[in-house]
């Protein structure tokens, strides 16, 4: 009777065994894939076969524990995800399940659990690698993302024709006073070399991965590693980060600049005695900030208040240090100051332009724009569960009386500066996401915490269980999420490829110096190397006088943004008119019009 016992554990032993080099095998196999995929060399699976595989995967994750029991929840869930799929290839058209990702997405189900018994003994491992993974895939996908995303657009072009006029004297009419500078500067060492469109943009990503290295920072500050962890997951796989992540524009990578002034608010809160130093770094986090972005003047303002209102003994503590701060902050912004007051006729000049850029069509379109576009194009639906997390925390440490004071502190912090920067912003200003991703990004670091909070409360059997469960989820969250922004950006280079090829034309034509009057001004000012002016309804031509350049053209487009409906009437008959075909309805067909 024992030998036949023992005869049935050995072969139920061999046979665990086996399932478990496949599940290893699978799940490395899965993140190639997914990797793959994320490069866009291969399609990724349809959202309806996903889901079950996930729902399937998710049971397999739930039954596997870190004991002898994840043997049966690994077998039972490679059973439950077979059946799933089966049944939907036989129900579903078109399938598009291949064999080696439906072998990965199995694999993947069981291969996750167990990692808990691989790095059993060698857990400080798991965190660093995971968080490791989810950078080189972020980095991937934004690499993707760039190799299709065609011309600059408005804005990117804007800033790269600043650091050209600086460094060759070429025209850099489009560039306006609320543009800062930083994100120029640090685009001179690419620009000096190429204008590649790609080139000028990886400068972009470079300080997109700063910004979520610094997203990783303060959610570490915030509340521990795996805090840091998924604030990175929730914030590299959201569209708005994918998407301005791979331009090169300042919203980011001021972000990133912002939150890292944060970190150091933090640390010296919490260690007043040992933060001296560090707080003097205030000055040029500040000044760095602002350089990059103006707007961030108003965020600084957020975090000073918030940081006086929670933690008054510890700031009054640290009053020398924040002293030489602000000194050193207002003495690297003395020079913008005294530029504003020339071209404006006030220090705060440029900053009231700024704020008038963004305008709105009424009162509180911002907030009601951030409340539409909140769970897509805001947050992310990762980032969004944990915004709404925070938002119910924050209500419950400040009520709570059992909470950790660090905690309610926190929350009340973080509460202030969201409040500062989001209201002011929603009510003047039309409710671009790329305006807030600094509160944003604050508040799903303060979701985290809440998350992990809750999780450390659960039994400690669970914790591989959901972690693998957390990460099958993620990997498709990221790969459509890199889809979907590689897509925006395919359709965007192929309806600006006929501002290109216009722009080109006119450069050609002009043998020399130009003018053009365009409502693509920026872009127009890049490609074609002319200076521009921006044309509006009844815009008199005697004003190309005022123009440097020796040939004077208007460049129409058929479905363009702003086109005078008269313009073509009004120049067509005067000049030589050249057209240019457009591989999109929007902007549609180009017009050049040379004047005599």
């Amino acid at each position: 009777m024992v030998g036949a016992a023992a005869e049935r554990w050995s072969w139920w032993s061999q046979l665990t065994g086996f399932v478990s080099a496949v599940a290893v095998v699978s799940g490395v196999v899965y993140l190639f894939i997914i990797v793959w995929a994320t490069t866009g060399s291969a399609s990724t699976p349809g959202p309806i076969r996903t889901l079950f595989v996930l729902v399937a995967a998710v049971l397999a994750v739930l039954l596997g524990r870190p004991s002898g029991a994840w043997r049966r929840g690994a077998i039972i869930g490679v059973g439950l995800i077979l059946i799933a799929v089966v049944g939907v290839e036989f129900v579903g058209q078109n399938p598009s399940l291949g064999v080696g990702q439906l072998g990965a997405l199995v694999g993947a189900a069981v291969a996750l659990p167990l990692l808990s018994s691989v790095f059993s003994g060698r857990h400080r491992y798991l965190v660093p690698g995971l968080l490791t993974l989810a950078f080189v895939l972020v980095a991937v996908a934004l690499v993707r993302v760039v190799l299709d995303g065609g011309a600059l657009g408005h804005d990117e072009s804007a800033y790269a024709l600043k650091a050209r006029s600086w460094l060759s004297g070429t025209p850099d009419t489009g560039w306006q006073l609320h543009r800062a500078p930083f994100i120029t500067v640090l685009g001179l060492p690419v620009i000096a070399f190429t204008e590649s469109e790609v080139a000028i943009r990886v400068v972009g990503v470079l300080t997109a991965l700063f910004a979520l290295g610094v997203v990783a920072m303060i959610g570490a500050r915030f509340g521990g590693k795996w805090v840091g962890l998924l604030s990175v997951a929730a914030v590299g796989a959201s569209l708005p980060y994918l998407r301005r992540g791979s331009e090169y524009l300042t919203d980011v990578p001021a972000a990133g600049l912002l939150l890292l002034i944060v970190g150091v608010v933090v640390r010296a809160a919490r260690e007043p005695s040992n933060a001296a130093r560090s707080v003097v770094w205030l000055g040029p986090l500040v000044a760095a900030a602002f350089y990059m972005r103006y707007q961030s003047a108003l965020a600084v303002v957020a975090i000073a208040i918030g940081a006086f209102v929670v933690w008054p003994s510890e700031m009054k503590q640290l009053r020398r240090p924040l002293t030489l701060a602000a000194a050193i902050a207002v003495g690297l912004i003395v020079p913008h100051l005294v530029w504003a007051t020339i071209v404006t006729g006030a220090p705060w000049g440029v900053i009231l332009e700024t704020s008038d850029a963004a305008g709105r069509a009424y009162l509180g379109e911002g907030l009601v724009d951030y409340g539409r576009d909140f769970f897509v194009d805001l947050t992310g639906p990762l980032g969004a569960a944990l915004v709404l997390l925070a938002a119910g925390w924050i209500v419950w440490v400040l009520l709570s009386k059992s909470v950790r004071e660090g905690d309610r502190s926190l929350a009340l912090f973080v509460a202030i500066v969201a409040l500062v920067i989001v209201v002011p912003l929603g009510l003047v200003a039309h409710g671009e996401p790329r305006f807030v991703f600094f509160p944003v990004w604050l508040l799903i670091a303060l979701g985290s915490v809440a998350t992990v909070r809750v999780v450390g409360t659960m039994s400690l059997r669970w914790v591989p269980a959901l972690v693998a469960a957390a990460t099958l989820l993620w990997l498709p969250l990221l790969t459509e999420s890199v889809r979907v922004v590689d897509q925006n950006a395919e359709g965007r280079a192929e309806s600006l490829s006929v501002l290109v090829d216009a722009s080109n034309q006119i450069e050609t034509d002009a043998s020399g110096t130009c003018n053009v009057l365009t409502t693509y001004q920026p872009q127009v000012t890049w490609y074609s190397v002319c200076f521009t002016e921006f044309m509006e309804r009844g815009w008199d031509p005697t004003r190309f006088a005022d123009l440097p350049g020796d040939r004077d053209f208007v460049l129409l487009f058929e479905n363009g943004k702003r086109q005078p409906s008269d313009a073509e009437e009004r120049y067509g008959d005067v000049g030589v008119n050249t057209q240019v075909s457009a591989a999109t309805p929007v902007p549609g067909d180009a017009t050049i019009i040379a004047l005599p």
